[in-house]
This record gives structure tokens, sequence and C-alpha cells, in this order.
């Protein structure tokens, strides 16, 4: 099965990269960036493919998934939140909500079946109502990364009529090869 992993090169996504492949899934890996750094390993493997383009470029991703044959996908790529999003908050948009309407788009043009999209635990209020949180847990972000997500999962939701869908909502996502913060 081919499946395609944007955010590829990034923390969360190489390591998804390294697992589908040692799984058996031919991945075919999308970056901005053009880091290589995480996914060094794999350039060398016959079952990884890695192209550089950005989500916001419909005919690339249009492109992918048709000549590829593209089954799955994982929508891992994403402008992080840096500082105070309010200086920049189109980029947000641009990357994470409009991105994700792309590519959903290109998807279902191009007849893949399923995609997984990373949201973020962004898409609720900084202070719970209750603990622990759960998917019933109200929305509520505070700030423009938090709202981006948001929008990129009710893309998803009205793209779940006609193709598979599956929302996560990560928090604190840490582990080997994590990028080091200042603290």
């Amino acid at each position: 099965m081919n499946v395609l992993v944007t955010g590829a090169t990034g923390f969360i996504g190489s390591h998804l990269c390294k697992e589908l492949i040692q799984r058996g899934y031919t991945v075919f890996g999308l970056s901005h960036s053009g880091r290589i750094q995480n996914i060094k390993s794999l350039l060398t493997q016959k079952e990884f493919h890695l192209q550089r383009g950005d989500i916001r470029d419909v005919r690339i991703l249009s492109d992918i998934i048709r000549v590829n044959n593209i089954n799955v996908i994982f929508h891992l790529a994403a402008q992080l939140p840096q500082g105070n999003d309010l200086n920049n908050p189109f980029l947000c948009f641009d990357i994470n909500a409009r991105g994700t309407l792309n590519l959903l788009n290109a998807a279902y043009l191009n007849g893949a079946d399923k995609l997984i999209y990373a949201s973020s635990m962004s898409v609720y209020s900084e202070h719970p109502k209750y603990l622990p949180v759960d998917e019933k847990h109200p929305v509520q972000p505070s700030t423009i990364y938090g709202v981006s997500k948001l929008e990129g999962e009710l893309y998803c939701n009205v793209y779940s009529k006609a193709m598979n869908m599956v929302v996560l909502r990560y928090g604190g996502a840490y582990g080997k090869g994590q990028p080091k913060h200042n603290a």
C-alpha cells in the first residue's frame, strides 16, 4: 500500500515514516523544509521516496496522490507556534487551515481512501473545564495556532462524508530525536 506522509522530515513525521516502512508500506514523504537530519537512514531504502513541496500548492499535492496511487495520507505538516503568532496570523492560517483544505480536496479528487490528521491539544482552552480532557471537552482555542488546527479539524469533518477520516489531538509529544528547546 502506498502512503503519503506530509511533514515527513519533522519530529513525529520522521518516526512515523520509519515505522510505516518497517511494517511494509511504501512511503512517499513530503517536506517543505528539505531538512533530512531525521530521515537520513531512510534515504537509501527503496520503500521511501522524499519529495520537497508545500501543502499550499494544490498541484503538487494532486500530482503526488494521483501519480503514486496514494491510498492513505498522514497529514502532519504544520506551521508550529513561534512566539506571538498575532505578529503573522496569516502564515498559520495558510499552512494549517488552507493547506489542510488543499490536501483534503486533492485526496478526495484523486481517490485516496483515508486521511489521518494531526491536530493539537491547542484546540482546547488554556484552562480546562474538567480533567482529564477528552474528545467531548469544549474547544475554545486561545491562539492563532489553535484556531488554525481547529479549522483543519472542521474541514476534516466535512470531508469525512466522502472518505475515512481520523483526527488525532497531540499533546506534549516528546522522545528520541526531539529538537532541543531553550527553557
